[in-house]
């Protein structure tokens, strides 16, 4: 590395201006819709991530922890730990999402990154070239490489913040020449800053690129280091732990405490396929359609929406590094070995060519044991140093190139196109309709059916930017535990009979599940579930709710009355209390079949589900007729009621034929399914052990 020159500002800024153009060209049209559509493919992770940056900043304004996520998984309230550890992107939204909206302000990030990403890859290369040139070819390879360019049609906007990565190996590089503490707290300030974008890009990014490079460096420059060297090593790594700390220290410190591990499947499908290297992407404009013809390449992109997979290196960049190396020799092993290691780790456990599995072990397999690592699925996120080093070497390639402005402009035009993933970008995801914003205030939740579709709760999530209501479900970064269990079984119970109930809800048993719950508005989803689906839960819920008050189109909205407030409960079991009951009808002839209907509010989840009875008793109190079952045909078990929430109970009690006229009484009691342990009876006015004993009960004539 040469000494450090000093920067032309005339170079820089058009340096700077170019990155930002093509940072508008490559991700048109979308660019031109800031405030309209979240950029990106159509409701994937680019809606949590929008929705993360609204609610940081609506806890922060509402005094409370992003951890404490009260507006998710409703009727719960769970706290989600990884939300409070790494907030710097959120910090840097909140002023954008206030002046123009959360849409807004994470198309503005997106674009930015671009750009810096751009900046900061271009000071480090002019610190290692020199040359305006060869500097502004390493910041577009990094800023545009396709690895990159697939996140951000996914909408990992975190991946996008690699900027810190060059700004830290710079002043690494200049404390390795003359050690300065100015460069050591620059040092300590980049790495601190690349630690709080967030956990995936510390693990992947931020953690690799110091230890890699701190390993390598004093290896080849142990002759060189001195007692100056260390100390400013050691400020300027002590500073960025002093940085991180106020947020790493306790979350550390509760995973070590309560063992929390939220590990996933997914390493393979995650990992980079060997083929994927040396092809360009098959949704490239030009020559796309070529490249998704050759074997294997159907099985690495299924569809579009993997794009994220996209590890072409570039050709050209990957020339310009090639030629780079040859030319610098001993002084590019630092970036060959940053580089190579990560690409090995980004491989995944065992080698993938082609979407087929060889059967290969890797090195990223012994990182599935060591602990917060382990939760990490997706290694080709180490292609991001990989690109890094791969610029750094490119950029001393172009130093080589013919002085000739037409050259060099073809170069870099050629590096465009090149690595070109997907153009023209899709159109986004529209921002909700106007009138959703009128719900704010009006109290209840949300439900966005079907709630555990991954698709449908982003919309859910981005809908609530604008509502700020409670809705059922939701992700960011992992499932909390249960949840996603809890959503599926409400999907399951307001769309189809689930699977091992015994019959549908009637119409009265959804309109009592939802207003138990507190929900207000149902959105059904039409686009990402089939149109059979879509038109079964519709039928279901007019028959409960009525016709839908509006329709969007690709969804449509139902309104829900609140619930009825219910007087004092008329008994109390452990597990619940009964609200109302109702005999239909009344009075009731022999040979007839009964409805009744039992209102409950949860005081508890159970750990097996409950099975209710209810009794018909003559004046000896002995059973004439009787219904055991599961509340609600078995769709909602009390394993799901979440506290305070309500539910109504209808069932079909037979009563016989010859059963003489007269005032009969009902028995209602609890029983675990499981075991036939009965449920402590805690408060009733009447009964026989733990069965309630209700006098008024059926009259028959």
């Amino acid at each position: 590395m040469n000494a450090p020159r000093r920067l032309a500002a005339r170079p820089l800024a058009l340096a700077v201006s170019a990155y930002a153009l093509l940072a508008v060209l490559l991700t048109w049209p979308a660019a031109a819709r800031l405030g309209r559509a979240v950029m990106g493919l159509e409701a994937r992770d680019n809606l949590q991530y929008t929705w993360l940056l609204w609610w940081t900043g609506y806890a922060w304004e509402h005094g409370q922890s992003p951890a404490q996520v009260s507006l998710l998984n409703h009727p719960w309230q769970v706290e989600h730990p990884l939300l409070d550890v790494t907030l710097e992107l959120e910090a840097l939204a909140y002023p954008l999402q206030k002046a123009f909206g959360p849409t807004a302000a994470y198309n503005l990030l997106v674009l930015s990154s671009f750009v810096l990403c751009g900046l900061a890859m271009y000071l480090l290369a002019y610190d290692l070239t020199g040359q305006p040139w060869a500097a502004f070819a390493g910041g577009l390879i990094f800023a545009f490489f396709p690895h990159r360019m697939g996140h951000a049609l996914a909408g990992h906007l975190s991946q996008m913040a690699l900027w810190w990565g060059p700004l830290y190996l710079r002043h690494l590089l200049r404390l390795f020449q003359v050690p300065r503490w100015r460069d050591a707290l620059w040092m300590g300030l980049w790495l601190g800053l690349a630690l709080s974008v967030g956990l995936v890009v510390s693990a992947y990014y931020a953690l690799p690129l110091a230890a890699l490079s701190a390993v390598y460096l004093l290896i080849a420059n142990r002759k060189r280091v001195n007692r100056a060297l260390v100390g400013c090593l050691v400020v300027g790594w002590g500073l960025a732990l002093l940085l991180i700390a106020p947020k790493w220290a306790p979350f550390l410190l509760r995973v070590w405490r309560e063992g929390a591990d939220y590990r996933v499947a997914g390493f393979t499908p995650l990992s980079v396929d060997g083929l994927a290297l040396i092809l360009p992407s098959p949704f490239h404009p030009l020559w796309g359609n070529l490249i998704y013809r050759l074997e294997g390449m159907q099985r690495v992109f299924p569809s579009v929406s993997e794009v994220e997979r996209t590890a072409y290196l570039g050709l050209i960049a990957l020339g310009l590094a090639v030629w780079g190396m040859v030319r610098i020799r001993r002084q590019g092993g630092l970036w060959a070995f940053i580089g190579g290691v990560a690409l090995l780790l980004a491989l995944g456990p065992s080698l993938s060519v082609g979407g087929a599995n060889v059967g290969l072990p890797l090195p990223y397999a012994l990182m599935e044991k060591v602990p917060i690592l382990s939760w990490g699925r997706t290694p080709e996120r180490f292609l991001a140093l990989t690109m890094l080093a791969l610029a750094a070497l490119a950029a001393q390639g172009f130093t080589a190139l013919p002085a000739r402005r037409t050259v060099r402009g073809a170069i870099l035009l050629g590096l465009v196109v090149d690595m070109l993933v997907l153009w023209p970008w899709p159109q986004g995801t529209p921002t909700p309709p106007a009138e959703v914003s009128a719900w704010r205030g009006g109290g209840g939740a949300v439900l966005h059916l079907p709630a555990s579709k991954r698709q449908i709760s982003n919309m859910a999530m981005y809908y609530q930017t604008a509502h700020h209501l409670p809705i059922v479900g939701g992700y960011i970064h992992r499932d909390l535990p249960g949840m996603r269990e809890y959503a599926k079984a409400l999907d399951a119970a307001c769309t189809e009979q689930s699977g091992r109930a015994e019959r549908p809800l009637t119409p009265a048993e959804l309109r009592g599940l939802i207003q138990g719950l507190d929900i207000r508005h149902i959105v059904v989803d039409r686009t990402w579930v089939s149109a059979r689906q879509s038109s079964e839960t519709v039928r279901r819920l007019e028959a409960a709710f009525g016709p839908a008050v509006r329709d969007w189109g690709a969804a449509a909205l139902f309104e829900v009355a609140p619930r009825e407030e219910a007087g004092p409960a008329l008994a109390a079991w452990e597990n619940a209390s009964l609200l109302r009951i109702e005999v239909m009808p009344a009075p009731a002839q022999a040979g007839q079949t009964i409805v009744v209907r039992t209102v409950w509010r949860s005081e508890r989840p159970t750990r097996s589900p409950m099975t209710l009875y209810i009794h018909v008793l003559d004046e000896r109190l002995e059973r004439v007729a009787q219904k055991d079952g599961p509340p609600l045909g078995g769709n909602w078990p009390t394993t799901l009621w979440a506290p305070g929430t309500t539910v109504l109970d209808e069932r079909e009690i037979a009563l016989p034929a010859g059963l003489p006229p007269g005032e009969y009484a009902l028995g209602i009691g609890w029983y675990d399914a499981l075991t036939g342990q009965g449920a402590r009876l805690a408060n009733a006015p009447r009964a026989l052990g733990d069965m309630l004993i209700l006098d008024e009960g059926v009259s028959v004539r």
